[in-house]
């Protein structure tokens, strides 16, 4: 089903000529887009009549957003993958487990690329179907054509580089929107810098004032926080340093892959085995292993919402705070599009920062 009608506005789509035909991808109910689209980033007075289009590529599922030009964010689609996009991700994983085996953050570029799994085409058929549902939205929105420009993110794996994101934009004829801080080959947007951006952080609060924006940024403090993103296969949990959204230091060595904690391994042990071993992971990664100088716990992850995840969640952190006054803010009300919204409002930036 479509979003609510509501969503009809007249504007120009600097990215978008063509329109194409229908998709058959998984979309979210009406309930769903209804109780999703809320706008959670910063608002801004003015808005230029473009659209920024975000998608986020995770381990085991695709979602599409877009930031509208009157500032609101539109979850549009989800596509959860089959198998081929499933073990092209896994085998980032594998990688990124051997990449720490050989002391790899010593190793030069050469050294790391024999590492590269490079399945860009696994990710350009994931981006292609994201790309279609889109368009077929816009199309049936009275908006029509093809999509030509967008951000995606990714997890933050060292075997993920940036040329893998930017091959399989050109294999689906898209151009990746990001201006990276560096000149690292593997400087693109991760899931944590989207999810930070999605709820509202690390953003300034008026693009189009570019110099003003600029200074604001530059401003900004460091901000510590945990992050988790709990799927079906998967829980990734991180304590990444964000200063702003195109600025992440995050230590993927100690961000550990549990396939055997996704929430489908809920029915193959008992569950008070299973919510015991994810509370430990939890625990020992994500909050004990930390500084303790967080604020905020980043949730995302279709899986992330389930109401004995969040029971566990809180249990621990009133346990490890039990000071309320030091309780740390969880967001993660949106935990399914918050990366995607995040990444269409940095493609919006992009846009704007491109004509200016």
């Amino acid at each position: 089903m479509k979003p609510p009608r509501q969503f009809l506005f007249s504007v120009i789509i600097a990215s978008i000529s063509l329109p194409i035909p229908t998709y058959s991808s998984i979309i979210p109910s009406q309930e769903t887009l209804q109780s999703t689209s809320q706008n959670i980033l910063p608002s801004v007075p003015r808005f230029p009549n473009t659209l920024g289009i975000g998608f986020e590529l995770s381990m085991t599922y695709a979602t599409a957003a877009l930031f509208l030009a009157n500032g609101t964010t539109l979850p549009i689609t989800t596509i959860f993958a089959g198998a081929q996009y499933i073990k092209a991700m896994d085998e980032y994983a594998d990688k990124q487990r051997r990449f720490f085996a050989h002391n790899c953050p010593l190793c030069d570029d050469d050294e790391l690329a024999a590492l590269r799994p490079g399945h860009s085409a696994s990710l350009s058929r994931m981006l292609r179907a994201l790309k279609r549902d889109v368009e077929e939205w816009l199309s049936d929105e009275a908006l029509g054509g093809e999509v030509k420009a967008a951000t995606a993110c990714a997890p933050y794996l060292e075997t993920l580089w940036r040329d893998d994101m930017l091959d399989a934009f050109a294999m689906v004829g898209m151009e990746y929107l990001y201006e990276p801080e560096t000149s690292s080959t593997r400087d693109m947007v991760y899931s944590s810098s989207a999810v930070f951006a999605g709820n509202g952080m690390g953003l300034c609060a008026d693009y189009i004032e570019v110099e003003t924006c600029r200074e604001e940024e530059r401003n900004m403090r460091p901000k510590h926080m945990v992050h988790i993103h709990y799927t079906s296969r998967w829980l990734l949990v991180s304590d990444p340093s964000i200063t702003h959204a195109y600025n992440l230091s995050e230590s993927s060595e100690r961000w550990p892959m549990e396939w055997k904690l996704g929430s489908d391994a809920r029915s193959t042990r008992r569950r008070d085995v299973y919510w015991s071993e994810l509370n430990t992971l939890l625990r020992l990664k994500g909050f004990e292993n930390h500084d303790g100088g967080f604020r905020d716990v980043l949730l995302s992850g279709e899986s992330a919402s389930y109401p004995e995840f969040r029971a566990v969640l809180e249990e621990l952190m009133r346990d490890l705070f039990p000071d309320e006054k030091h309780l740390p803010k969880v967001d993660g009300d949106d935990a399914l599009y918050v990366a995607a919204k995040g990444a269409a409002e940095i493609a919006k930036r992009a846009l704007w920062k491109r004509r200016r």
